[in-house]
């Protein structure tokens, strides 16, 4: 239930943000064990001083006093006005009410520190983990979407129902309480980031932001204005059974099997990877990019084939038929002669309802084991017509031959430098590439982001950014 509007009382904002939930009670479940959980770090953001800027070229041949007096007289140029500075300090749970100006922007962080300082190396306690969601910078999406979206990874058992709904004026926070943590165990930090990047894909196409992951991160205070739109950030909604300890996230997860860190090994064994249905689903659907990629998308004969089979597991990837199109589409629009874009939706009506009776886990018919299509390896390579040569780039469309081939390769040690050398290149081929299609999909990325998703270093991402050139 919606709570009612925040009242304001002689300009003074009440410290009611909803559901009954006065500021004091949100700070008290945010950081319970108060001061003996570090500090917390209070940012405000406010209008920045207008300041003078002298360039070099009036100060040549001035002397102090002639610099100093062109202060004074306006003669200088005007630095450029930008609207906001961000003053920052850190305080003891207890003292936070005492400081922060709930009149203006203000923020906080989710996580506490051991010294007044906001740094990934300075974290004491991990106290929540939370998801910023700006769809206001996705067309088409609104407040009812992302509540849709919401409820929809909840009912499927994707992630939990959130400790926090907070409205931060134009977006939301969802906050999910944790028994807090110390900061200090680097296992506890790493599986912190992993869900943390699990519960951002999860909300990636309603807007999550991508750059609102990291454990130093502040977000807005309930019960203070937002001064973009002039309107107060408050709860819109209160769940005080859903606290949860960070391992319960563990569970959720390994449900996406990519997000699961290997443990290392002192002596690196040979390593086979075992696909589940999501990560199988994901590698046909690289492995159909790539056999278009191979044949420079001339697929005259085979389109709609490739358009049935590329959209049915794109549907059963993503659970949603808008992305599932789009993506579709974009294939169908690299082939040298596309289909018509009625072509298309004729060609996907029998497989999007045969990837909804998987995905509803509906009974499957009589004689098959498994409802909707379940397409084995040599049923794709006769239909896709895929020839020794193509499996060999391929991850997971490949004959038995190919796969006992792949095993005896593994087994083998490399002999020769040359042959270590090749190897060596064909690894990095593949990274490219996969370097190169990430770039298209997230144009906006960083070389951090970039490295964090590849699982490479930030110098490495720059190397092979000069190769692509």
């Amino acid at each position: 239930m919606l709570p009612e509007k925040i009242p304001e009382e002689n300009g003074i904002v009440n410290k009611k943000v909803g559901c009954n939930l006065t500021l004091n009670d949100y700070i008290h479940v945010m950081y319970p064990k108060a001061d003996e959980c570090g500090y917390v770090a209070l940012a405000h953001k406010q209008p920045k001083k207008r300041r003078n800027k002298i360039t070099k070229k009036q100060m040549k041949g001035k002397t102090a006093e002639e610099v100093y007096m062109m202060v004074l007289s306006g003669e200088v140029e005007k630095e450029k006005d930008k609207p906001y500075d961000f003053v920052q300090r850190s305080y003891p749970v207890n003292e936070l009410l005492d400081h922060a100006k709930l009149s203006k922007d203000c923020y906080t962080s989710m996580n506490t520190f051991y010294i007044k300082r906001r740094q990934k190396s300075d974290i004491r306690h991990l106290n929540a983990l939370f998801v910023d969601i700006d769809y206001y910078n996705v067309p088409g999406v609104t407040k009812e979407k992302v509540l849709e979206v919401l409820d929809f990874n909840v009912k499927k058992e994707l992630i939990p129902q959130p400790t926090f709904i907070v409205d931060s004026g134009r977006g939301f926070y969802f906050i999910w309480k944790i028994e807090d943590v110390p900061g200090k165990f680097v296992r506890a930090t790493r599986l912190y980031m992993t869900v943390q990047d699990y519960i951002f894909h999860l909300f990636e196409d309603v807007g999550a932001d991508v750059n609102a992951r990291d454990v130093s991160r502040v977000l807005r205070l309930p019960a203070s204005k937002n001064t973009k739109v002039n309107r107060q950030v408050k709860v819109v909604q209160y769940n005080e059974n859903a606290l949860y300890t960070l391992r319960f996230f563990q569970e959720y997860v390994n449900v996406f099997g990519e997000y699961k860190v290997a443990k290392k090994e002192k002596k690196k064994p040979n390593f086979v990877h075992l696909y589940n249905a999501y990560t199988l689903h994901i590698s046909r659907m690289r492995d159909i990019e790539t056999i278009c990629r191979l044949r420079n998308y001339e697929m005259t004969g085979l389109r709609d084939q490739i358009i049935y089979i590329y959209y049915y597991y794109n549907l059963l990837v993503h659970k949603d038929k808008n992305i599932a199109l789009f993506n579709t589409r974009e294939l169908n629009a690299k082939f040298t002669e596309p289909l018509l874009d009625s072509e298309v939706r004729s060609f996907i009506v029998s497989a999007e309802r045969s990837a909804e009776e998987k995905l509803d886990g509906q009974e499957p018919k009589a004689g098959y084991k498994y409802a909707g299509y379940n397409f084995k390896n040599e049923t794709l390579i006769k239909i896709l017509k895929i020839t020794a040569d193509e499996q060999k780039q391929l991850k997971t469309i490949i004959s038995t031959e190919e796969k006992y081939d792949r095993n005896n390769k593994r087994r083998r040690k490399v002999g020769t430098r040359s042959e270590y050398l090749e190897q060596q290149k064909e690894q990095t081929e593949d990274k490219l590439w996969q370097l190169e299609q990430t770039m298209k999909r997230h144009p906006e990325w960083t070389h951090a982001q970039l490295a964090e998703y590849l699982g490479v270093t930030t110098k490495t991402i720059q190397r092979w950014k000069k190769q692509l050139i």
